[in-house]
């Protein structure tokens, strides 16, 4: 299924990405980052909020603040960098990017 989506999302960012009055980089980058920040918020509930016996309130601060740096830098600057690609690439050579990218896990 991540296939899939990932297929799917490279044939539709490159389809937003040729159009005549595509957004630039950056505002598509920053768009696709307003989503995930939304979607994120929205599973937020499901996330496990017993820390407060476990970890110090210091640790917790680490936390966000790393969760922050690899969001940005991991999230975003990747997702511009591919923005960036998928507009120079043709369409199947973009699709194989995305598929070599996704690991394959065994169980």
């Amino acid at each position: 299924m991540a296939l899939v989506i990932w297929i799917i999302y490279g044939l539709i960012n490159a389809a937003v990405m040729r159009a005549p009055d595509a957004p630039s980089g950056l505002q598509w980058t920053g768009l696709q980052g307003i989503g995930a920040a939304i979607g994120s918020f929205l599973l937020l509930p499901l996330a496990s909020f017993d820390l407060a016996d476990t970890v110090s309130g210091s640790e917790v601060l680490r936390f966000v603040g790393w969760a922050l740096v690899m969001g940005l830098a991991g999230s975003w600057l990747a997702t511009w960098f591919w923005v960036f690609a998928s507009r120079r690439l043709p369409l199947a050579l973009a699709t194989q990017l995305i598929v070599a990218e996704t690991p394959i896990s065994r169980t």
